[in-house]
């Protein structure tokens, strides 16, 4: 009775995959924001998702993300460098972890702007639709694939390390 306003959604087709499951997920979504926690996150008490939804509401952030508890810092930047020969000039795609890459945010000093958090983040719903979401193809590497797509749709994504 607690959740009776809770709607479930069943796939009809078999290994849909998370970047998929997690699109037609927030197609459904009805509110300004949502909340996305990966099956290995965890929150208590303490979470303060408040804060999540004032930065969103406050700044012109689509996603802010936090730290899970029991876990260190996970935020950082996206950055092509071009490739070696060995590499056959292919561009590869580094991760810096834990480099913020611009200014804290304003009206949170904690909070520092990034290309990338972890999988514990509030996001706009309609910020993430625009970007396309996760891509369908896609089975494995969806989290930095969304992130790619926030950064070059120059959508600003925070993280807030006072747990969430």
């Amino acid at each position: 009775s607690n959740f009776s306003n809770l709607r479930y959604i069943v796939g009809d087709t078999e290994d849909l995959g998370i970047a998929l499951g997690r699109t037609l997920a927030i197609q459904h979504v009805k509110t300004k924001y949502f909340l996305l926690l990966d099956d290995d996150s965890v929150i208590n008490r303490e979470t303060n998702i408040e804060l999540l939804a004032d930065i969103l509401d406050t700044t012109d952030a689509s996603l802010v993300g936090g730290k899970p508890t029991g876990y260190r810092k996970f935020a950082g930047f996206l950055q092509f460098n071009k490739g070696t020969e060995k590499d056959e000039g292919k561009r590869k795609l580094y991760l810096y972890r834990n480099n913020p890459i611009a200014e804290t945010v304003v009206n949170n000093p904690s909070c520092e702007q990034c290309d990338v958090t972890s999988n514990i983040f509030m996001a706009k719903t309609n910020d993430i639709l625009e970007v396309g979401g996760w891509s369908k193809e896609l089975k494995i590497v969806e989290h930095k694939d969304l992130f790619l797509r926030l950064k070059a749709a120059k959508k600003k994504v925070v993280y807030c390390p006072a747990r969430p």
